[in-house]
């Protein structure tokens, strides 16, 4: 079984566990932040959302992992690698989502380090992709800083579609 507890630099990964999903609520919720992604606006929603992806660590032996900051013990996000069940012919896609006030500390592109050398030393995989809204400079600044590559646009998603290849 794949370690569901690991560290990077500042933060601390872990498997998603239900006593966490009121403070990734908070993150989801807020409707300013979320713009470029998901319409998370209800706990159940939310519920959904995070069950569906934490419980990919049975049927895949990883997903996403609650995030928390070393520094203070606070929880700050979530994210990982991550089948999305709404459009899986995608394969592994990475996804993040960190707390507002620690945008800009460098989390993001730390989490996002972290996952990748985590999908290619430990769960083995070729390919992985990711998706920003063209609006959402930060995101897209993160995915080619840490070695993705711009791919093309989806108009239909309205989002840049990148791809990290990890393999030979």
């Amino acid at each position: 079984m794949l370690s569901t507890q690991m560290d990077s630099k500042f933060l601390s990964y872990k498997k998603i566990s239900i006593d966490e999903l009121p403070h990734l609520f908070e993150i989801m919720k807020n409707s300013q932040y979320m713009r470029y992604s998901v319409d998370l606006n209800t706990d159940e929603k939310c519920l959904r959302y995070v069950r569906n992806f934490s419980s990919q660590w049975n049927t895949l032996g990883y997903g996403c992992r609650s995030i928390t900051e070393k520094s203070t013990g606070s929880i700050i996000g979530w994210g990982g690698i991550v089948i999305d069940e709404d459009d899986p012919q995608w394969g592994p896609e990475l996804v993040y989502y960190i707390a507002p006030e620690k945008s800009g500390c460098g989390y993001a592109s730390e989490l996002a380090e972290f996952s990748m050398n985590y999908a290619a030393t430990v769960i083995g995989l070729n390919k992985v992709v990711a998706f920003a809204h063209p609006e959402n400079i930060a995101s897209n600044r993160i995915l080619v800083k840490v070695g993705f590559k711009p791919v093309r646009y989806l108009k239909a998603m309205n989002r840049n579609y990148f791809e990290f290849s990890l393999g030979t």
